[in-house]
């Protein structure tokens, strides 16, 4: 197969994937053509630039589908039959892990702890006392450990 066929293959592919609503078929059409255009520049096909740039738009545009192949095909199970190179980054698009309760709570962890920063140095200033700012600044140790 030349070069020239491969990126016409991959480019109907996935307009094909783009136009609707995904199928298992339509998603593995698309990776297994990605595949294709690989394997040939592997094999020592020479892009001219055209055909450089041609690759670079298909690319971006699979990487734009990147959620809805996620939510298509179990990338991972597909991983385990197919077996991708780790430069195959196209076999590689899952969706992110769901955060943790305490990652999605991060944001009120550090606006805690910046109230108790401004507290704690605004009595250590109000006390002009170096005891009392050696306090607050423990304080703050103590709290900021204790978050995270």
């Amino acid at each position: 197969m030349t070069i020239e066929h491969c990126l016409n293959c991959y480019e109907h592919y996935l307009l094909a994937l783009e136009m609707a609503s995904p199928q298992k078929e339509q998603v593995l059409d698309v990776l297994a053509a990605r595949d294709a255009v690989e394997r040939t520049l592997t094999d020592g096909a020479k892009l001219s630039g055209v055909q450089w740039v041609k690759l670079k738009k298909l690319d971006d545009r699979l990487k734009q589908q990147k959620d809805a192949i996620a939510q298509t095909l179990d990338l991972e199970q597909w991983r385990e039959t197919v077996k991708p190179s780790e430069s195959a980054w196209w076999w590689f698009c899952d969706l992110p892990k769901p955060l943790g309760w305490w990652e999605r709570f991060d944001w009120v962890w550090n606006s805690v702890n910046l109230v108790c920063l401004t507290i704690s140095v605004s009595l250590a200033f109000a006390a002009r006392s170096p005891t009392t700012m050696a306090r607050s600044v423990f304080a703050q140790r103590v709290v900021r450990r204790s978050v995270g």
